[in-house]
């Protein structure tokens, strides 16, 4: 069985096992333990897989790694840190794992997972220091292109640190790059379009000029974008036409329950999922909070052609649809894990204030 096939098949045994875990040391066993076998290691070889690594920090003694993970060497190669399934993976995990870059320990990775979810941290800023975030994120139960690629990074005999701290620096960078660009056609940052308007105008940025410019920069922006994917015959940023919703249209079955589905586990620990719910209409599903589809919207699944998937999220400081973004398949909706987090957020904030 060739690696892609071998993570396929732990996909399959996730969706098995996945109803009868209800906590960590099952997560562990049942799922971490059978990764760790398709990518190489012997779980029964102490020398390859050390559960309870102990990872002494200073005065603090007795401090313990679910996981370290040797291949052939005294020192682990990376660390992993066990939460039960659906439980917190959030800052307190975070800085329970973070605080084992801090040891005596030379290893430059670690993984945070709760056996569905696997989230990958490196130093790549301050060497010894873990990252504030993940330079990547997946869930295993859909194996993508980008899931095998940095897995291979870690099997068995295969590790190469400086290859695998390239790819985790280009992964986090292209991430973070990506996001930014994202931002530029709701929100541009206000240097980049004072910046912008000093290259065609002699105005003063102020008022009425800076808030011209804005818009003007987010249009064209778009335009040159959607003129582009035209162009090139690739998939296009332009922004979905607002339409009378039709209500229980035929969509593809199952995909926008997948993508809710999604969302409801990134958001798992903010909002109860049955406050976030579907509404079908002519070309794209939305997900929305407490069944009101006006004023609190959070993303739209455009799932008609299962070729072209792709997602967009409600700016509701602007009080509009972001554009539609591709999706590679399902799980990259969770590369917007930050922002559709902020906007459960934001509404939740503006109930409260509303109540309080």
């Amino acid at each position: 069985m060739d690696f892609e096939s071998a993570l396929r098949d732990h996909a399959k045994h996730i969706a098995t096992q996945r109803p009868a875990i209800k906590h960590e040391e099952a997560a562990k066993h049942a799922l971490v333990l059978h990764l760790l076998t398709k990518l190489g290691y012997d779980i029964h070889n102490a020398t390859e897989v050390a559960s309870e690594y102990v990872a002494d920090m200073g005065m603090k003694q007795g401090e313990k790694v679910d996981y370290a993970i040797f291949d052939g060497s005294d020192e682990p190669i990376f660390l992993i840190e066990c939460k039960k399934p659906m439980g917190d993976m959030g800052s307190s995990s975070e800085t329970q794992l973070a605080r084992y870059f801090s040891t005596k320990l030379t290893t430059r990775f670690g993984i945070l997972t709760n056996g569905i979810t696997y989230n990958f941290y490196s130093d790549i800023e301050n060497q010894n220091v873990m990252d504030d975030s993940p330079f990547y994120e997946t869930d295993l139960t859909n194996i993508t292109e980008n899931d095998v690629k940095i897995l291979s990074l870690f099997r068995r005999g295969e590790f190469n640190l400086r290859l695998t701290i390239e790819e985790a620096e280009e992964m986090k960078y292209s991430a973070q790059i990506r996001q930014i660009i994202r931002g530029l056609f709701d929100k541009p940052d206000e240097e980049f379009v004072k910046w912008i308007t000093k290259k065609v105008s002699n105005r003063h940025f102020r008022g009425e000029v800076k808030q011209r410019f804005t818009a003007l920069v987010v249009r064209c922006l778009r335009e040159e974008i959607a003129e582009r994917s035209q162009r090139d015959s690739i998939p296009s940023f332009t922004m979905e036409n607002e339409e009378s919703p039709v209500e229980n249209a035929d969509l593809t079955e199952g995909l926008p329950k997948d993508g809710l589905s999604i969302v409801h586990d990134i958001i798992n620990d903010l909002i109860h999922a049955s406050r976030v719910t579907l509404v079908h209409n002519r070309n794209y599903c939305s997900i929305i909070v407490d069944g009101k589809k006006n004023s609190q919207q959070v993303a739209r699944l455009h799932f008609t052609d299962p070729a072209k998937l792709s997602i967009s999220l409600y700016n509701h400081d602007a009080k509009h649809w972001g554009p539609k973004i591709p999706l590679n398949s399902l799980t990259d909706i969770r590369e917007h894990r930050v922002p559709i987090r902020n906007i459960i957020s934001a509404i939740l904030a503006r109930d409260a204030k509303k109540q309080g």
